[in-house]
């Protein structure tokens, strides 16, 4: 808004629907989005069922604007995904289905069987992205710019997203985080 110099009313009627932009405040707002202007033309895709809520570590320590924010990032992660797949195969959903655990003796027996079921065995898994990615999850890496989000995840059923905050740049941090997400 502050970039394509448009008060903020105006936006909020843009992005709810009974206005829409002239051509001039379109141009405005894709140089300032650093998007195309017929990236607001398209229609946007119908949605097969409710949006999933995004898992957050800690919901307490994420504001409610960087939900948001984030969950409108990994919803357009999303749509690239199922837009790349009209042109690209991308790998079949595959995940492991696992019983809630009762104990932690439970939670190490299922962690073990999960392991078995997606061939990475016992020991450091030498790429984590690459794993989840082979079975079907969509991962992303951008900066959040959100200092309680580090990473988070979306279920989507057709295709779930993970986004991995380029934010930090540390490499050991970003393995666990797309290791927990997933």
């Amino acid at each position: 808004r502050a970039r394509a110099r448009l008060p903020s009313a105006s936006v909020s009627l843009f992005g709810h629907g009974p206005t829409r932009p002239g051509a001039a405040t379109l141009e405005r707002l894709a140089g300032a989005l650093g998007l195309p202007v017929r990236f607001f033309a398209r229609r946007p895709r119908p949605a097969a069922s409710a949006v999933p809520d995004p898992f957050f570590r800690s919901l307490r320590s994420t504001s409610a604007a960087d939900r948001r924010r984030s969950r409108a990032l990994a919803g357009l992660v999303h749509e690239l995904a199922l837009e790349l797949e009209q042109h690209v195969t991308l790998p079949d959903l595959d995940l492991p289905r696992v019983r809630r655990p009762r104990s932690l003796e439970d939670i190490e027996g299922i962690a073990e069987t999960v392991r078995d079921e997606l061939g990475i065995g016992q020991g450091p898994v030498p790429n984590v992205v690459q794993a989840i990615e082979r079975r079907g999850i969509v991962t992303a890496r951008f900066r959040v710019d959100a200092g309680k989000v580090d990473a988070f995840s979306v279920p989507y059923e057709d295709r779930p997203v993970i986004v991995l905050g380029a934010d930090k740049g540390l490499r050991d941090r970003s393995r666990f985080d797309a290791a927990h997400e997933f």
